[in-house]
């Protein structure tokens, strides 16, 4: 792999500075993401921008789970949907409809926790405007986590990249140095974001706050969709709307938002979804396939 596009999580403390920094870039991940489907650009950045603010955003997480970001609106965005966990496997969709006209009216961001060893799960809310998704990101945290963040997005055809800097809490020193590191980040170039070797960039950036990196991580696309969950979808919606497709279609195919698998069931296919079938109880509903 080329190391001035490396893929992957990359994580420094500033040893002058009570400050983390994490910068992420995504390659074969947000192909992955977008190979099964034709996005206009402002769909494409938003979707980037998203993957790369998750995996950010999952870093600084202190258990193992997942964190996940949905948005919608009244515009052309309809839902946005992007989740990684503490293995750095994450998924993404997007839906996103050009006929409906854009606005000013903001929509809603949700950002959710889900630790695995608790039943409950956190969410918190803030507006999604015009001003962009590092704006509204850095509301969260200032609303939910009271935790100086800021974000930064950069995002083509080939790869999505992001940095997060955030101020660390319980630490004392040179109490100008948030506002210099911010300004120092500020510097910062897409071109850099997606194609200066991670190492580089974090040093060339905060070479002066004394960087120290810990090892990368890897993260990966990884998809959760399965025949099995197929099944318990279809077996969701009634045996009279799912024979009705397969009498109109000759078989009943439900296809993955988040990675465009297809799975298609014939007449035996169906027949047998009925067999042993036990209704589950309200709430209790399978991961999404779409």
């Amino acid at each position: 792999m080329n190391q001035e596009t490396e893929e992957g999580l990359f994580q420094a403390v500033l040893t002058h500075a009570p400050v983390r920094c994490v910068l992420v870039r995504l390659t074969d991940a947000w192909q992955a993401a977008r190979q099964h489907r034709s996005l206009p650009a402002a769909a494409r950045d938003l979707l980037g921008e998203a993957m790369a603010a998750t995996a950010l955003m999952t870093s600084t997480l202190k258990f193992s789970g997942s964190l996940s970001l949905q948005a919608q609106t009244n515009g052309p965005l309809a839902w946005l949907l992007c989740q990684t966990d503490h293995r750095l496997s994450m998924r993404a969709t997007i839906r996103w409809d050009s006929t409906r006209p854009a606005n000013d009216e903001p929509g809603q961001l949700a950002i959710t926790i889900n630790p695995d060893d608790r039943p409950q799960q956190y969410q918190g809310l803030v507006r999604f405007s015009n001003q962009g998704l590092a704006a509204d990101l850095e509301d969260y945290y200032q609303q939910s986590e009271q935790l100086p963040t800021r974000f930064w997005f950069a995002v083509n055809e080939q790869r999505a990249a992001g940095l997060l800097v955030q101020r660390l809490p319980h630490r004392t020193g040179d109490p100008d140095a948030w506002s210099r590191v911010q300004h120092l980040a500020n510097t910062v170039s897409a071109t850099e974001l997606l194609d200066l070797a991670p190492h580089r960039l974090l040093h060339r950036l905060f070479h002066e706050e004394g960087v120290r990196m810990t090892p990368p991580r890897p993260l990966r696309f990884q998809c959760r969709c399965s025949r099995e969950k197929v099944v318990d979808i279809l077996q969701m919606l009634g045996r009279t709307e799912v024979e009705h497709v397969l009498h109109e279609q000759g078989e009943v195919a439900v296809t993955c938002e988040f990675c465009g698998q297809i799975t298609a069931l014939d007449a035996v296919d169906i027949a047998q979804l009925w067999t042993d079938f036990e209704p589950r109880l309200p709430g209790d509903t399978p991961d999404n396939v779409h």
